[in-house]
Parts: structure tokens; sequence; C-alpha cells
């Protein structure tokens, strides 16, 4: 090397800190952001659990209040109407109007009895028609007057509870006359004396005008909540109201008892409380059943589980959207830092270099004050480095003096060879 190399600040290295240590700082700062990653993921699965349970629970409990909302308006309904039974059983059996209906029928009892059935059925417009049948089943009087013949299911009622003496309700049944669902109110009229009733009193319910409605679930935050109400009939369940996504389904749409993951299949064999099945249009549901006392009807108030995860699925978006954003931020936070922590390493070289330098500059003025010469040995290469004030001792030039170890030995002469030792 020139002898005026060290003269040369440009020819100094500055220090750069092992590969090692960069290497274990990289190390370092994956590590954190994958704990707090591995932190914000497990934070996150955990808060969408808990989310998910609350909302299912949630829904649970309004379907079970609504369905037992529901089953105390049905039961009451049921008391009422059966009610009125008893009302018009003894009734009739006072009024010498009604026992002449059924008896003489003649024309001013007829009339009397049609004027007071009319009152009372416009006072209780759940009823559309009201006959009078006598101990045969034949009509006597009719309400309105120009009312169709009642369906056979309505004799035979009509019938069972002149036999027994028992006012009743009947279940759900398909006129024959308009093809709607009903159900009837059906009164036996006693004898004055006692003995087999002389006739019955038969109210028909347009289940459409009152039932139907009372049985509608209000939700007008759901998009697929509703109320059903079935029955078991022989090896099918039968659903016995219109459906929200089946309008027409009264008393025509039929669930196998066999298809045991259908919900109306689990009311009809018995399952009472909280279930999970599928309803009616194949759709998964989660549903609360519930027997209505002293009927054969089961009630079912569900919603679709699509609609419940539609509100999860908001959730997890949330959920995933802020543990994306705090993954980012924390990763541009270690980047920031790494930056930082890197620029400070090169201020830090910059510094002992300069130091470097300028205690190189000290000694290098001082050998010269002092008019001695350096002179270092690189044992790997040969190649020496000296300094100018070397040089000049030796009587060379300074910029056109290059040492090395064999010019050292040419130098040296041949008798001190053997005790210089290069």
């Amino acid at each position: 090397m020139p002898a005026d190399a060290l003269s040369d600040p440009s020819t100094l290295t500055t220090h750069t800190p092992p590969s090692g240590s960069n290497l274990s700082s990289t190390l370092s700062l994956l590590l954190v952001f994958f704990l707090v990653a591995a932190g914000a993921i497990g934070g996150g699965t955990l808060y969408f659990r808990s989310e998910s349970a609350e909302v299912y629970a949630d829904a649970s409990r309004q379907l079970e209040l609504i369905s037992e909302l529901k089953q105390r308006q049905l039961t009451q309904w049921r008391l009422d109407r059966l009610g009125d039974a008893e009302v018009l059983k003894q009734r009739n059996q006072r009024s010498r109007p009604v026992q002449a209906v059924v008896t003489t029928n003649d024309a001013p009892s007829r009339q009397d009895v049609e004027g007071w059935l009319s009152a009372y059925t416009d006072a209780y417009n759940e009823y559309d028609r009201v006959f009078v049948l006598d101990s045969e089943g034949k009509r006597r009087l009719s309400v309105p007057s120009d009312a169709a013949a009642p369906a056979d299911f309505l004799v035979r009622a009509a019938q069972a509870a002149m036999a027994d003496g028992q006012a009743r309700l009947t279940d759900f049944y398909l006129d024959d006359t308009d093809r709607v669902p009903h159900l009837a109110l059906v009164s036996p009229i006693p004898a004055p004396s006692g003995g087999s009733a002389p006739g019955a009193m038969v109210l028909r319910i347009d289940a459409r005008k009152f039932l139907y409605p009372m049985l509608a679930v209000e939700q007008q935050d759901s998009d697929t909540g509703e109320t059903q109400l079935v029955r078991r009939e022989g090896d099918d369940v039968l659903f016995l109201n219109p459906l929200r996504f089946a309008p027409d389904s009264a008393l025509s749409l039929h669930a196998s008892a066999a298809d045991k993951a259908r919900l109306a299949t689990m009311a009809g064999i018995g399952t009472t409380g909280l279930a999970r099945g599928l309803d009616y249009r194949g759709q998964a549901v989660l549903g609360f059943i519930t027997h209505v006392p002293e009927s054969p009807w089961v009630l079912i108030t569900r919603i679709d589980v699509a609609e419940l995860d539609a509100g999860l699925n908001r959730h997890l978006y949330l959920v995933t959207t802020g543990v994306i954003l705090l993954l980012s931020a924390v990763g541009a936070a270690l980047l920031l830092w790494r930056h930082d922590q890197q620029m400070r390493g090169y201020r830090r070289q910059a510094e002992l270099a300069a130091a470097l330098s300028s205690s190189e500059e000290r000694l290098r003025l001082a050998l010269a004050s002092a008019r001695q010469g350096l002179w270092d040995l690189d044992l790997k290469t040969g190649a020496a480095i000296v300094s100018p004030e070397y040089a000049v001792m030796l009587g060379w030039e300074p910029a056109g003096f290059v040492e090395s170890l064999d010019s050292l030995r040419n130098r040296i002469h041949p008798d001190e060879i053997g005790r210089a030792h290069v």
C-alpha cells in the first residue's frame, strides 16, 4: 500500500455490525409480531364465539317468550269459546223459542231466534254462520238465512254433542262449501225436563278473522320469524295455519312423521322446548316447541339460522377488519422502530469512523513531528501499510513508495537475513 495511505481518511473502513446481530434483531421483531398476531387472533376468536353464543341465546329467549305468549293467547281463546258455548247451552235450555224451533219449528219462534242470533253474530263477528239442528241433524234455522247447508263434519259434531250433552270446540277443518279453514262451537240444546237433547246450536268460526292474525308474529327486526300451529294426523303432521312463505298451506301442507329432521315432525312426536331442525322449505331453523293445553295443537315459533348467521357474519367482518388493522399498525410500528434502530446504528458507525479518523490523524501528526515511521504488515497477504515518514526515512518519495514483505527482505543486508526472521 502507498506510504501516503494513512494520510487519506477515505482509506479508513467503517465498522459494520456483525450479520448475527441483524439476524437476532429481525428474529426478535418477528417474534413480537407473531405474539401480537396470536393474541389478536385468539382474542378476536374468543370474542366472536362469545358474540355467537349471545346471539343464539338471545334468539332462544325471544322464541321462548313469543311461544309462551301465543300459548297463553290460544289457551285463553279456547276457554272463551267454551265459555260462550256454556252460556248458550244454559240460555237455550230456558229459551222457549229455541225449544220450539227444534221441536215444532213454528214461524214466530224462528223469527225470534233469528233476530237474537243475528245480533249475537254482529256483536261477536268471529262467528260467520250459526246453524240450529234438530235431533236428526237436520237444519231448522241458519244465520244468515241464505247460508249453505252445514258441512257433514258439523252435523257429526252436533250429534256427538247431543249424545253426551257436552258443549265442545271442534278442531280445524276445511268447510265443504268454501274450502276455507274453520272451527266450530257446538252447544247442545238441553230438553227442559231433562233427557236427551232435542237439538244443537252450531256456531261456525272463520279462523282468518281472529285466530290466524293472533298467531302471526310481529317481528319487525326479523325477516324469517313465524309461528306455526300443527297437529298429528296419522303418520303425518298437518300444518293448521298459513305460513309466512306458504300462504296456502293451512290444512293442506303435511310433514312426514318419518322425517325426524323436520321441526314439525319433532313437534308431532312430542318434542318440546328449544330445538334445531329443518322447516317446510328445507331451511335450517332454530325453534321453540310447546303444546297448547287441552287440545291436539302444538305451537312452533322459529327463525331461520341463516338470519342469525347473517348478523354474526357482520360481527365477524368487523372483528376480522379490526384484527387486520391492529396487525397492520403493529407491523408498521415495528418496522418504524427497526428503521430507527438502524439509523441509530448508522449514526453510531459514522461517529466511530469520525473518531477513528481523528485519532489516526493525531497519530499521523505525532509521528510526523517526531520523524517516526509506521510500518504495519498483513501476515496473510504480505502487504504492508506504512506512513509517509517511513518512506522519507528510507529516502523514497511517499507518493511512489510501495512496501511489501519481499521488498523489505531485499533491503536487509545478506549477513543480517538470518537474524531478521522475515
